[in-house]
Protein backbone atom coordinates (compact mmCIF):
# COMPACT_ATOMS: atom_id res chain seq x y z
CA UNK A 1 0.00 0.00 0.00
CA UNK A 2 2.93 1.91 0.89
CA UNK A 3 4.59 1.72 -2.02
CA UNK A 4 1.22 2.68 -4.41
CA UNK A 5 0.81 6.07 -2.59
CA UNK A 6 4.41 6.93 -3.21
CA UNK A 7 3.80 6.34 -7.06
CA UNK A 8 0.40 8.38 -6.65
CA UNK A 9 2.31 11.23 -4.59
CA UNK A 10 5.24 11.99 -7.68
CA UNK A 11 2.41 11.74 -10.04
CA UNK A 12 0.51 14.02 -8.30
CA UNK A 13 3.18 16.71 -7.77
CA UNK A 14 4.28 16.04 -11.73
CA UNK A 15 0.77 16.85 -12.64
CA UNK A 16 0.07 19.52 -10.05
CA UNK A 17 3.10 20.84 -9.77
CA UNK A 18 2.54 22.40 -6.41
CA UNK A 19 1.24 20.14 -3.51
CA UNK A 20 1.11 21.19 0.08
CA UNK A 21 1.38 18.57 3.07
CA UNK A 22 -1.72 19.40 3.82
CA UNK A 23 -3.77 18.60 0.72
CA UNK A 24 -1.53 15.17 0.67
CA UNK A 25 -2.84 14.12 3.53
CA UNK A 26 -6.32 15.01 3.15
CA UNK A 27 -6.09 13.31 -0.60
CA UNK A 28 -4.53 10.24 1.41
CA UNK A 29 -6.34 10.23 4.49
CA UNK A 30 -3.20 10.00 6.21
CA UNK A 31 -1.53 12.34 8.62
CA UNK A 32 0.91 15.47 7.85
CA UNK A 33 3.86 13.82 9.26
CA UNK A 34 3.43 10.46 7.37
CA UNK A 35 2.95 12.74 3.93
CA UNK A 36 6.69 14.15 5.23
CA UNK A 37 8.24 10.24 6.02
CA UNK A 38 6.54 9.57 2.56
CA UNK A 39 8.30 12.74 0.83
CA UNK A 40 12.00 11.70 2.40
CA UNK A 41 11.59 8.49 1.09
CA UNK A 42 11.06 9.55 -2.29
CA UNK A 43 13.72 11.67 -2.25
CA UNK A 44 15.83 8.94 -0.93
CA UNK A 45 14.55 6.47 -4.14
CA UNK A 46 16.09 9.54 -6.26
CA UNK A 47 13.38 11.67 -7.11
CA UNK A 48 13.81 15.01 -6.34
CA UNK A 49 11.50 16.75 -4.37
CA UNK A 50 11.69 20.43 -2.88
CA UNK A 51 9.50 22.29 -0.71
CA UNK A 52 8.78 25.86 -2.03
CA UNK A 53 7.70 28.77 0.39
CA UNK A 54 4.69 31.43 0.21
CA UNK A 55 1.28 31.33 -0.52
CA UNK A 56 1.63 29.77 -3.94
CA UNK A 57 4.14 27.41 -2.60
CA UNK A 58 3.95 23.23 -1.68
CA UNK A 59 5.89 20.30 -2.42
CA UNK A 60 7.34 19.95 -6.18
CA UNK A 61 9.48 18.28 -8.82
CA UNK A 62 13.31 20.05 -9.12
CA UNK A 63 13.00 21.64 -12.47
CA UNK A 64 16.23 20.01 -13.45
CA UNK A 65 14.81 16.47 -12.91
CA UNK A 66 12.86 14.70 -16.19
CA UNK A 67 10.97 11.98 -16.99
CA UNK A 68 10.49 9.58 -19.43
CA UNK A 69 6.85 9.91 -20.55
CA UNK A 70 7.48 8.20 -24.20
CA UNK A 71 5.59 5.07 -23.17
CA UNK A 72 1.87 5.84 -24.61
CA UNK A 73 0.60 8.39 -27.46
CA UNK A 74 -1.79 11.02 -26.16
CA UNK A 75 -4.80 9.41 -28.12
CA UNK A 76 -4.22 6.55 -26.08
CA UNK A 77 -3.85 7.68 -22.78
CA UNK A 78 -6.89 10.28 -23.27
CA UNK A 79 -8.88 6.54 -24.27
CA UNK A 80 -7.40 4.32 -21.13
CA UNK A 81 -8.38 7.90 -18.62
CA UNK A 82 -11.79 8.19 -20.29
CA UNK A 83 -12.59 4.56 -19.22
CA UNK A 84 -10.53 4.81 -16.18
CA UNK A 85 -13.39 7.95 -15.40
CA UNK A 86 -16.61 5.87 -16.41
CA UNK A 87 -15.44 2.62 -13.96
CA UNK A 88 -14.90 4.90 -11.33
CA UNK A 89 -17.95 6.36 -11.06
CA UNK A 90 -19.22 3.28 -9.65
CA UNK A 91 -16.87 1.05 -7.87
CA UNK A 92 -13.09 1.29 -7.13
CA UNK A 93 -13.57 5.27 -7.39
CA UNK A 94 -9.87 6.51 -5.79
CA UNK A 95 -8.03 3.40 -6.67
CA UNK A 96 -9.29 4.43 -10.44
CA UNK A 97 -9.03 8.32 -9.94
CA UNK A 98 -5.27 7.87 -8.88
CA UNK A 99 -4.25 5.94 -12.23
CA UNK A 100 -6.01 8.32 -14.08
CA UNK A 101 -3.72 10.86 -12.68
CA UNK A 102 -0.88 8.92 -12.87
CA UNK A 103 -1.54 8.18 -16.60
CA UNK A 104 -2.16 12.25 -17.18
CA UNK A 105 1.25 13.17 -15.91
CA UNK A 106 2.99 11.12 -18.59
CA UNK A 107 2.03 14.05 -20.97
CA UNK A 108 3.32 17.13 -21.92
CA UNK A 109 1.89 20.19 -20.85
CA UNK A 110 0.08 21.33 -23.76
CA UNK A 111 -1.42 17.79 -24.25
CA UNK A 112 -2.52 18.04 -20.69
CA UNK A 113 -4.70 21.08 -21.76
CA UNK A 114 -5.86 19.48 -24.98
CA UNK A 115 -6.90 16.42 -22.61
CA UNK A 116 -9.11 18.70 -20.53
CA UNK A 117 -11.02 20.07 -23.71
CA UNK A 118 -11.27 16.32 -25.27
CA UNK A 119 -13.17 15.27 -21.83
CA UNK A 120 -15.93 17.24 -22.43
CA UNK A 121 -16.44 15.42 -26.06
CA UNK A 122 -17.13 12.11 -24.34
CA UNK A 123 -18.42 11.14 -20.85
CA UNK A 124 -18.58 7.28 -19.95
CA UNK A 125 -20.86 6.86 -16.96
CA UNK A 126 -21.43 2.86 -15.58
CA UNK A 127 -22.92 3.69 -12.64
CA UNK A 128 -26.82 2.97 -12.62
CA UNK A 129 -29.03 6.01 -12.25
CA UNK A 130 -29.66 6.77 -8.38
CA UNK A 131 -26.68 3.99 -7.75
CA UNK A 132 -27.42 3.57 -3.94
CA UNK A 133 -24.31 3.98 -1.90
CA UNK A 134 -24.59 0.76 0.12
CA UNK A 135 -24.16 -1.41 -3.18
CA UNK A 136 -21.44 1.13 -4.12
CA UNK A 137 -19.66 0.08 -0.78
CA UNK A 138 -20.33 -3.51 -0.86
CA UNK A 139 -19.10 -3.95 -4.85
CA UNK A 140 -16.01 -2.71 -3.18
CA UNK A 141 -16.20 -4.81 -0.26
CA UNK A 142 -16.73 -7.94 -2.52
CA UNK A 143 -13.55 -6.59 -5.14
CA UNK A 144 -11.24 -5.77 -1.83
CA UNK A 145 -12.00 -9.51 -1.05
CA UNK A 146 -11.60 -10.84 -5.12
CA UNK A 147 -7.96 -9.43 -4.99
CA UNK A 148 -7.10 -10.87 -1.62
CA UNK A 149 -8.67 -14.11 -2.00
CA UNK A 150 -10.84 -13.95 1.10
CA UNK A 151 -14.12 -15.80 1.38
CA UNK A 152 -17.02 -13.92 1.57
CA UNK A 153 -19.97 -15.30 4.12
CA UNK A 154 -23.38 -13.93 2.97
CA UNK A 155 -27.02 -13.39 3.06
CA UNK A 156 -28.30 -14.06 -0.33
CA UNK A 157 -32.07 -13.80 -2.07
CA UNK A 158 -32.03 -15.55 -5.00
CA UNK A 159 -34.48 -15.22 -8.16
CA UNK A 160 -37.27 -17.21 -6.75
CA UNK A 161 -37.16 -15.08 -3.43
CA UNK A 162 -35.23 -17.99 -1.02
CA UNK A 163 -32.70 -16.59 1.23
CA UNK A 164 -30.00 -18.76 1.99
CA UNK A 165 -26.81 -18.38 4.27
CA UNK A 166 -23.99 -18.89 1.84
CA UNK A 167 -19.95 -19.04 1.67
CA UNK A 168 -18.19 -18.15 -1.50
CA UNK A 169 -14.96 -17.49 -2.81
CA UNK A 170 -15.36 -14.37 -5.19
CA UNK A 171 -13.84 -14.30 -8.27
CA UNK A 172 -14.60 -11.68 -10.58
CA UNK A 173 -16.68 -8.68 -10.45
CA UNK A 174 -18.94 -7.92 -13.55
CA UNK A 175 -20.53 -4.75 -14.76
CA UNK A 176 -23.53 -5.82 -17.24
CA UNK A 177 -25.60 -3.27 -18.60
CA UNK A 178 -25.76 -0.97 -15.50
CA UNK A 179 -26.17 -3.80 -13.01
CA UNK A 180 -23.35 -5.16 -10.68
CA UNK A 181 -22.34 -9.23 -10.30
CA UNK A 182 -19.87 -11.00 -9.00
CA UNK A 183 -18.98 -14.70 -10.36
CA UNK A 184 -17.60 -17.47 -7.77
CA UNK A 185 -17.56 -20.74 -6.47
CA UNK A 186 -20.56 -21.11 -4.21
CA UNK A 187 -19.50 -23.54 -1.59
CA UNK A 188 -23.53 -24.76 -0.29
CA UNK A 189 -23.87 -25.48 -4.08
CA UNK A 190 -20.58 -27.10 -5.17
CA UNK A 191 -20.29 -24.76 -8.50
CA UNK A 192 -19.44 -21.54 -9.74
CA UNK A 193 -22.79 -19.24 -9.69
CA UNK A 194 -23.12 -15.70 -10.67
CA UNK A 195 -24.45 -13.18 -7.85
CA UNK A 196 -26.44 -10.04 -8.05
CA UNK A 197 -25.01 -7.46 -5.57
CA UNK A 198 -28.22 -5.61 -4.86
CA UNK A 199 -29.77 -9.51 -3.77
CA UNK A 200 -27.24 -9.28 -1.03
CA UNK A 201 -28.65 -8.55 2.64
CA UNK A 202 -25.33 -9.02 4.34
CA UNK A 203 -22.15 -9.56 3.68
CA UNK A 204 -18.90 -9.79 5.61
CA UNK A 205 -15.59 -10.61 4.23
CA UNK A 206 -13.87 -13.16 6.41
CA UNK A 207 -10.25 -14.30 7.61
CA UNK A 208 -10.33 -17.50 5.80
CA UNK A 209 -8.42 -17.44 2.44
CA UNK A 210 -8.37 -19.30 -0.30
CA UNK A 211 -6.53 -20.57 -4.30
CA UNK A 212 -8.27 -19.22 -7.02
CA UNK A 213 -9.63 -21.99 -9.12
CA UNK A 214 -8.85 -23.09 -12.32
CA UNK A 215 -11.41 -21.30 -15.06
CA UNK A 216 -12.26 -20.10 -18.28
CA UNK A 217 -12.65 -16.25 -18.76
CA UNK A 218 -15.36 -15.55 -21.79
CA UNK A 219 -18.47 -14.06 -22.22
CA UNK A 220 -20.21 -17.59 -23.29
CA UNK A 221 -19.68 -18.73 -19.28
CA UNK A 222 -21.05 -15.56 -17.81
CA UNK A 223 -24.16 -16.29 -20.24
CA UNK A 224 -24.16 -19.99 -19.79
CA UNK A 225 -24.19 -19.01 -15.61
CA UNK A 226 -26.67 -16.49 -15.59
CA UNK A 227 -29.53 -18.08 -15.67
CA UNK A 228 -30.79 -21.95 -15.61
CA UNK A 229 -33.86 -21.36 -17.28
CA UNK A 230 -34.20 -22.22 -20.93
CA UNK A 231 -34.74 -19.57 -23.76
CA UNK A 232 -38.17 -18.59 -24.62
CA UNK A 233 -38.84 -17.89 -28.10
CA UNK A 234 -41.53 -14.52 -28.18
CA UNK A 235 -43.65 -13.18 -31.39
CA UNK A 236 -44.64 -9.30 -29.58
CA UNK A 237 -47.33 -6.92 -31.29
CA UNK A 238 -46.53 -3.53 -30.56
CA UNK A 239 -49.11 -0.82 -30.94
CA UNK A 240 -47.77 2.64 -32.95
CA UNK A 241 -46.84 4.36 -30.17
CA UNK A 242 -44.48 2.26 -28.46
CA UNK A 243 -42.37 2.79 -31.49
CA UNK A 244 -39.35 4.59 -29.33
CA UNK A 245 -39.17 1.74 -27.08
CA UNK A 246 -39.48 -1.09 -29.97
CA UNK A 247 -36.00 0.54 -30.97
CA UNK A 248 -34.59 1.16 -27.83
CA UNK A 249 -34.80 -2.36 -26.64
CA UNK A 250 -34.92 -4.98 -29.90
CA UNK A 251 -32.48 -5.19 -32.76
CA UNK A 252 -33.38 -3.83 -36.46
CA UNK A 253 -33.78 -7.77 -37.62
CA UNK A 254 -36.35 -8.81 -34.84
CA UNK A 255 -38.47 -6.03 -35.67
CA UNK A 256 -41.10 -6.14 -38.49
CA UNK A 257 -43.53 -2.97 -39.68
CA UNK A 258 -46.81 -3.71 -40.02
CA UNK A 259 -48.90 -1.63 -42.40
CA UNK A 260 -51.03 0.16 -39.54
CA UNK A 261 -47.73 1.47 -38.07
CA UNK A 262 -47.37 -1.09 -35.40
CA UNK A 263 -44.59 -3.54 -34.61
CA UNK A 264 -44.12 -7.77 -34.54
CA UNK A 265 -41.27 -8.61 -32.79
CA UNK A 266 -39.85 -12.08 -32.86
CA UNK A 267 -36.85 -11.89 -29.74
CA UNK A 268 -35.65 -14.51 -27.69
CA UNK A 269 -35.22 -13.96 -23.53
CA UNK A 270 -34.58 -16.51 -20.48
CA UNK A 271 -37.86 -17.08 -18.87
CA UNK A 272 -38.11 -15.45 -15.24
CA UNK A 273 -39.74 -13.29 -13.30
CA UNK A 274 -37.91 -10.42 -15.30
CA UNK A 275 -39.01 -10.97 -18.85
CA UNK A 276 -43.37 -11.11 -17.35
CA UNK A 277 -42.42 -7.68 -15.42
CA UNK A 278 -40.87 -6.46 -18.66
CA UNK A 279 -43.68 -7.24 -21.05
CA UNK A 280 -46.16 -6.07 -18.43
CA UNK A 281 -44.26 -2.84 -18.29
CA UNK A 282 -45.88 -2.06 -21.73
CA UNK A 283 -49.10 -2.36 -20.83
CA UNK A 284 -51.65 -2.19 -23.53
CA UNK A 285 -49.48 -1.04 -26.03
CA UNK A 286 -47.86 -5.01 -26.46
CA UNK A 287 -49.71 -8.04 -27.19
CA UNK A 288 -48.04 -11.80 -26.78
CA UNK A 289 -48.85 -13.40 -29.92
CA UNK A 290 -46.58 -16.66 -29.45
CA UNK A 291 -46.05 -19.04 -26.93
CA UNK A 292 -49.94 -19.29 -26.12
CA UNK A 293 -48.78 -20.17 -22.53
CA UNK A 294 -46.95 -16.78 -21.87
CA UNK A 295 -50.04 -14.86 -23.26
CA UNK A 296 -52.28 -16.83 -20.92
CA UNK A 297 -49.70 -15.91 -17.95
CA UNK A 298 -49.81 -12.21 -19.05
CA UNK A 299 -53.10 -12.24 -19.41
CA UNK A 300 -53.74 -13.49 -15.97
CA UNK A 301 -51.43 -11.25 -14.11
CA UNK A 302 -53.16 -8.15 -16.08
CA UNK A 303 -56.49 -9.46 -14.62
CA UNK A 304 -55.10 -9.75 -10.92
CA UNK A 305 -53.54 -6.16 -11.33
CA UNK A 306 -57.25 -4.87 -12.72
CA UNK A 307 -59.20 -6.55 -9.93
CA UNK A 308 -56.57 -4.82 -7.54
CA UNK A 309 -57.77 -1.18 -9.04
CA UNK A 310 -61.14 -2.24 -8.82
CA UNK A 311 -61.31 -1.81 -4.98
CA UNK A 312 -61.60 1.74 -3.49
CA UNK A 313 -58.29 2.39 -1.24
CA UNK A 314 -58.95 1.97 2.58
Amino acid sequence: MKLDRLFAIVMLIVNRKRVSAEELARYFEVSVRTIYRDIDAINLAGIPIVAYPGKNGGFGIMESFKFDRHVLTPDEIFSIVTALKGVGASVAGKRARDTAEKLTTLLPPDERTRLKKREETIIIDSSPWMYPAHLKKRADEILRAIEECRVVGMSYVDGRGTTAKRAVEPMTLVLKGTVWYFFGYCRLRGDFRVFRISRIKSLRVTGERFARRPMEYSPEQWTDNWTSKPPLDLVLRFKPRARVRVEDYFLPAQVRRRKDGGFDVRTRYPEDEWVYGFLLSFGEDVEVLEPRRIRDLVRARAEKIHAIYEKDVD
